[in-house]
Order: structure tokens, then sequence, then C-alpha cells
């Protein structure tokens, strides 16, 4: 069986580890000389860079949310990002999440149970 043949096979099956996929797709583009493709398999199995371009589908755009409290009240509510200073980093540092961690991490993420209350640092 051809390397994209079983690229394929292992794509198609949903038991599959993303990272094995990841790691048999950086062998496939070292044999076609593809440094795109290598690079590409490379952030996604070990985390991008802050320099690396992340693709479309690791960046999300968002919305703030504060928890305030006084007096013993609690609320939860959206930020509205126009009252943030006039720096353009602020408003979007406050509006758009950018994935840079390794396939690995939020494989973990998904398996592990969590709370409503749990939070995660997204800008780390």
């Amino acid at each position: 069986m051809t390397l994209i043949r079983e690229i394929q096979e292992l794509a198609s099956d949903s038991t599959t580890s993303l990272p094995d996929l990841l790691r048999k797709t950086k062998i496939l583009a070292r044999r076609l000389q593809s440094p795109e493709l290598a690079d590409w398999a490379d952030h996604e199995l070990n985390g991008y860079p802050a320099d690396a371009e992340l693709p479309s589908y690791r960046v999300h755009k968002t919305y703030s949310r504060g928890r305030f409290a006084d007096y013993g009240r609690r609320a939860d509510l959206q930020i509205d990002t126009n009252a943030l200073p006039e720096r353009p980093d602020w408003r979007e540092m406050a509006t758009t999440v950018y994935f840079r961690e390794p396939i690995a991490y939020f494989q973990e993420l998904i398996a592990t149970p969590r709370t409503a209350d749990e939070r995660f640092d997204w800008m780390r």
C-alpha cells in the first residue's frame, strides 16, 4: 500500500489518532519535497510559534465576557469592545482567539470533563 493510500484510509477511520496521521503526513511531505506541507503538519503536531501565520480554522472571532460582583451578586456580562481604548491590539485581543496549541492539547481538552465554571486561558 502506498503512503498516500495509507493516509487516506487512516483519515477516514474515526479511531485513528490525529497525531499519528500528522506524523505520516510529515513523512509524505518529505518524500514529496513539500516544505509547506511539512511545516503545516509540524505546527499542527507541536503548536504554532508566535511568528507563524495561523490557518483560518485556528482563528476565532468572539466576544468578551466579564464576571462582575457587587454586594454578593454576580453577573457574567458581555463587554462592549467599543468602550476599550482606541489601541487596535486591545480590541483585537478582546475579540479574537488564536489557537496556537498542539492538536494533542485540544484532544485532551475535549476528552477531559469540565464543569460549567471552569475557564481556559487562551491568552498565553
